[in-house]
């Protein structure tokens, strides 16, 4: 099945599977005759292969003559349109498909070391470019060797041409541009990874053998069986999306001349066959035999002479012959390239000029660069002398991705002038058409004149500015991407090598730039992947925020940068200009970034226009949008001028939310926006009457500008967002004076009327969501002394557990700490009168009383907690941390009920909790070591009856280190075996606290114990800094007590910190320079589980060289979360870390 399918992906064009319901027999012909439907003249259909094998050419003298008799020529795709796409491709997507994003995780993760190993590099960079190359190499072979020069289809298609006749395709070449990506998949991967690789190839082979025999007796039949167990998928893919649209291009293409259709074999037979929907549409399509083959050799006809055509460049540099109409293409949005593809002979012909930017450079270096660039190798390419017309160039043969390459490259002046021809067939490349090509390739020596000043002016954008280039706009890079619309112009000034580029980077409709430095931040990045030391300086430009940016390109010596950045409002846009740096320093440079002007942008018309739901209207300068997400929705207009939206964002207030009066909702409105945001400024205004108010708040660089008006339950944010002068500008005032709430109001005493009855009838709700809901709304509403005695009686009632939540008792502690902050002396008598029968199953509401008396945190409060728990006792379960938190808030007031507390320490139950308070007092000097010490068996009791449970990690490390420390404090002999029973627990954190305290008391510690903690790359460093308090270090072991070391802890510490770390491995120790100064780093390969299998770059450091400290002299560890990592791009990623380290959007 597999070697099946393997085949024909190689012929993906005509030798593939055709989706069959019930197979027919068909006749022994391959040219199927077309007429019916109004036909006047019949026209042919004719199935093809592409392959060039002599025995194939061998035709019925059937098919030449429905060639010669018809008007028109279509074999599936045009060779001109074929020709370009696939140069725009080879040159623009030269990569393909990272092939991890193609297969699955599990997959990728299996064949990634293989992978890694057979192409010579990481997994994570390689494409299905690497994959097609590899496993089509067979098929270069085969096609070069072959007898003829060019395959069938090619063949017809120029016999054709050569008799003059119309000829074009049936498909667009979008029909099959990606079929080779799509049909990457894990069986092509399990084939190249066999040990017998030349299995690919003798199975392939064979496939082929079996084809040709099926073709040369015009087998339909046998062609439409050998393929019927593919997927439905795969021949969807491949066959029946195309058969359909190939089936309505003939009745068009029929329907203008008399045609000639060559298209694959396979495309012709089945029920979704060429032939079968041909018929379905009224066309009669029978069989057409042959009397006779004739040898392609032996066919003569009367040829109509195909001249060769001259073009010239559009500047005029050059003039070239080409075997054919030039094909005018633009590569990377700056180059302007001539292309023919000669289909007859498989063979491309392409000449250029290109801009130089570097004036002083030696000519061989440069064109070996080219040519380097041109065939994507660092090795050194033999090349041999060529001239052209006195110009001294040179000559490269070179293989491509199996594709043979002559080039010849010139310099003349600033322009480097390519001509490069490549071919299927090594010959071509020395034939009579190749050397006539290249001896028409002639430089005109055009002397260069500047241009002068060219002014650009763009409203919608909103600058002006002049250069010595024609700004047009560029498609290539002008793009949509992660939220930005960018729009881009470029211009070459060809007499001093400057490229110029313009780039507007608009922000999505709908959303806001909040931060101009993490634009500028961003730039910087994206730069210093080429231009690794830039020199960044802050700057303004008519008031508005910009940065200059300036460095050396790392990949190309000699070429230079300098972009200037501006923050607009809610759009950035980038002047940059690429020369040699004596260009980069001439005025005309410096003019070009002076002359930037910020203009005022065009007018729209703006009118009143209504939201989708016709709720709400107001002045805008366009339709209102809609922004969906789970939680909310909003409405928006986009001004296209300045790249703003204007926002209606309706706000529904929770059910249970009430306010006493208007004043205090208002108050509480407003510090929610000032909790998120800077506020400026705070304005009560009236809406329709009622109060409203207007907020002027600001998120790093963005303000805004909003009014809140309250309609029934819902809160009107109605905004502007931007820079101080648009968020003030006359249209925005003009949007938020015009805004209107088409609906009438319904509830317009909702804020003000009590909730509290609903909301603790909701908190009983047999329906679970509404008490989840009731019980959140808790921590949010704030009561008043009138919901005293609602919530007194509410305080201790049983409350079904709340999904999500994991104290059954939370919604009685969220009401005991609201109590609390009201402080109504009521709520203490209704503790005393309820806590004794506070028992059985209602024990653990003991906690819920004790946690909101401490909470009060007034002297009655502690002393009514003190007396009920002398009296009746604490709760069975630990005293709640919610108590413990208020006695460490209150240590004034908890001192005065020590004897409580010392009671609740001799229960295990509560030692732990005790211990944390009883330490703090201790620490604050709120008591001392003599009344401590008659009470120090309690805690050690305790802490050796609790070890069995520790050890079986039942208990939390942080409670048992308080009790650690204050056993550890007392330093008595059974306080301190205590102690060492504690390092057999594996827990590191509270082995550690164990060590250090014994450590403290003079204990000896055993060194295996210390080794463990050592050896633990999350403890390393925090045991060294708890060693040095006690200026112990010493102590720490040897072999982890090196740089190395604790540069891994460093990197692990920082990993792990968010990610659950799978491994970490050492790369190699560097030297690098950090603001001036020389610092050592270590980069490590940083690896987690269920992530990116490349991993990450790790980088501790920086250390002082020759050090070996084992601190930082400045800590610049981190990892670089940016990019996975990849073996050949360390220096560049280790680099890109440290320039974002050193906050380079700041002025040096």
């Amino acid at each position: 099945m597999y070697l099946i399918r393997y085949a024909f992906c190689l012929l993906a064009l005509c030798i593939v599977a055709t989706c069959t319901y019930g197979q027919q027999n068909y006749p022994k012909s391959l040219l199927w005759r077309i007429s019916g439907k109004g036909l006047q003249h019949p026209s042919y259909l004719f199935g093809t292969i592409h392959l060039t094998d002599k025995r194939l050419f061998k035709l019925g003298d059937s098919v030449f003559n429905a060639i010669e008799s018809t008007e028109g020529f279509a074999m599936e795709v045009n060779p001109d349109e074929m020709g370009a796409w696939y140069i725009n491709k080879a040159i623009n997507e030269a990569e393909g498909a990272p092939l991890n994003e193609l297969l699955d995780e599990n997959d990728f993760k299996k064949y990634s070391t293989a992978l890694a190993k057979k192409f010579k590099k990481p997994a994570a960079e390689i494409t299905t470019r690497d994959i097609v190359a590899e496993k089509n190499k067979w098929m270069a072979d085969y096609l070069e060797k072959g007898e003829m020069a060019t395959f069938l289809d090619a063949y017809l298609y120029n016999i054709a041409r050569r008799q003059g006749k119309w000829v074009g395709g049936v498909e667009d070449i979008t029909d099959q541009t990606g079929l080779l990506d799509d049909l990457v998949d894990k069986t092509d991967i399990d084939m190249l990874l066999a040990n017998d690789t030349s299995i690919i190839k003798r199975s392939a082979n064979n496939m082929v053998e079996r084809m040709i025999n099926m073709y040369v007796n015009q087998d339909l039949t046998g062609i439409e069986s050998i393929t019927a167990n593919q997927s439905a998928e795969y021949n969807d893919l491949l066959l029946i999306r195309r058969n359909v649209k190939m089936a309505r291009r003939i009745d068009s293409l029929t329907a203008l001349r008399t045609m000639f259709i060559a298209v694959g074999a396979a495309h012709l037979p089945g029920d979704s066959g060429v032939i079968h929907l041909l018929r379905a549409s009224g066309f009669t399509v029978e069989p057409v035999y042959a009397s006779q083959k004739i040898d392609a050799a032996s066919y003569t006809f009367k040829e109509v002479k195909l001249p060769w055509t001259e073009s010239e460049d559009k500047q005029g540099l050059y003039k070239v012959s080409m075997p054919g109409n030039a094909i005018d293409l633009k590569l990377f949005g700056f180059i302007d390239v001539k292309f023919v593809f000669d289909i007859f002979t498989l063979s491309n012909y392409c000449t250029m000029s290109v801009v130089n930017p570097r004036s002083n450079v030696n000519k061989d270096s440069m064109l070996q660069e080219l040519a380097q660039r041109m065939f994507h190798t660092t090795g050194k390419i033999p090349a041999k002398n060529v001239s052209n017309g006195g110009i001294e160039g040179k000559e490269y043969i070179h293989t491509l991705m199996g594709q043979k390459i002559r080039m010849q490259a010139f310099l003349y002046d600033n322009i480097a002038y390519v001509a490069f021809m490549n071919a299927v067939k090594k010959e071509m490349l020395t034939s009579e058409d190749a050397e006539r090509f290249f001896k028409s390739f002639t430089i005109t020596k055009k002397q260069l004149v500047a241009e002068g000043d060219q002014a650009f002016t763009d409203s919608v954008m909103g600058i002006s500015v002049i250069t010595p280039a024609k700004l047009t706009y560029n498609k290539k890079l002008s793009v949509d991407s992660d939220g930005w619309h960018i729009s881009a112009f470029a211009g070459v000034d060809m007499l001093n090598g400057r490229y110029v580029m313009l780039f507007s980077k608009d922000i999505y409709p709908g959303h806001y730039l909040s931060s101009d430095s993490t634009i500028q931040q961003g730039l910087v990045r994206s730069l210093a992947s080429q231009y690794p030391h830039l020199k960044v300086d802050s700057l303004s430009v008519q008031g508005y925020n910009a940065i200059m940016l300036k460095g050396a390109n790392a990949e190309q010596p000699g070429i230079y940068m300098q972009a200037l950045s501006v923050i607009l409002n809610n759009r950035n846009v980038v002047l940059l200009v690429i020369s040699d740096s004596a260009q980069m320093q001439q005025r005309e440079t410096r003019k070009i970034f002076s002359s930037l002007r910020i203009i005022a942008p065009a007018a729209l018309p703006w009118k009143v226009y209504t939201t989708g739901d016709s709720l709400f209207s107001a002045r805008v300068p366009g339709p209102f949008r809609t922004w969906y997400s789970e939680s909310n929705s909003y409405s928006y207009s986009f001004d296209t001028t300045t790249a703003s939206s204007y926002y209606i964002m309706p706000d529904t207030l929770g059910k249970y939310t009430w306010f006493k009066n208007d004043s205090l909702f208002w108050e509480n409105t407003a510090s929610r926006f000032k909790g998120v945001n800077k506020l400026i400024s705070k304005t009560s205004i009236r809406y329709n009457g009622q109060p409203a108010l207007e907020l002027l708040t600001k998120e790093e660089a963005a303000y805004k500008r909003m009014r809140l008006i309250l309609h029934d339950d819902k809160v009107m944010q109605v905004m502007v967002i931007g820079d101080s002068n648009f968020v003030h500008s006359y249209n925005a005032t003009e949007f938020l004076n015009s805004f209107r709430i088409n609906t009438s109001q319904q509830q317009p005493d909702f804020i003000t009327k009590s909730k509290t009855t609903l909301l603790l009838q909701d908190l009983s709700s047999p329906d679970s969501a509404t008490r989840v809901d009731a019980a959140y709304s808790l921590m949010s509403i704030e009561f008043c002394k009138e919901d005293v005695s609602q919530l007194n009686e509410a305080l201790f009632k049983q409350y079904d557990t709340l999904e999500g939540m994991l104290d059954h008792n939370y919604v009685n502690m969220r009401l005991g700490m609201k109590l609390a902050a009201l402080k109504d002396p009521s709520t203490i008598s209704y503790i005393k009168e309820k806590y004794a029968s506070l028992t059985g199953l209602n024990d653990d509401q003991r906690n819920t009383a004790l946690a909101t008396l401490a909470a009060f945190k007034t002297g009655e409060s502690y002393n009514t907690l003190a007396r009920l728990i002398d009296q009746y006792g604490a709760p069975k379960k630990e005293i709640d941390y919610q108590c413990i938190q208020s006695f460490n808030d209150s240590l004034a007031l908890t001192v005065t009920i020590f004897n409580t507390l010392q009671k609740l320490a001799k229960d295990s139950a509560h030692c732990m909790q005790v211990a944390e308070t009883i330490n703090n007092l201790r620490d604050s000097g709120y008591i001392n070591k003599v009344q401590l010490a008659p009470l120090q068996n309690d805690y050690i009791v305790n802490a050796k009856k609790l070890l069995p449970a520790v050890k079986k990690e039942e208990v939390t490390p942080w409670h048992i280190n308080e009790l650690l420390k204050l056993t550890a404090s007392f330093n008595t002999t059974a306080g301190n075996a205590v102690l060492k029973s504690y390092l057999a627990v594996k827990d590191l954190y509270i082995k550690r606290e164990a060590v250090i305290q014994l450590i403290k008391n003079k204990q000896q510690v055993p060194a295996g114990e210390l080794l463990k903690l050592a050896a633990d790359r999350q403890m390393r460093s925090y045991f060294y800094r708890s060693l040095k308090e006690l200026k112990k270090t010493a102590m720490f072991p040897k072999q982890y007590a090196t740089q190395p070391a604790f540069a891994e802890a460093a990197v692990h510490e920082i990993a792990a910190d968010d990610y659950d770390v799978k491994k970490i491995s050492f790369l190699t120790k560097k030297t690098a320079a950090y603001k001036g100064k020389t610092y050592t780093f270590y980069l490590y390969r940083v690896m987690l589980e269920d992530d990116e299998p490349a991993g990450y770059l790790g980088i501790a450091g920086g250390y002082k060289p020759g050090s070996v400290s084992l601190e930082t002299a400045i800590d610049l560890s981190g990892v670089n979360w940016e990019a996975t990592y990849s073996a050949s791009k360390v220096n560049t990623q280790f680099k890109s870390f440290l320039k974002r380290m050193e906050n380079a959007y700041e002025p040096e």
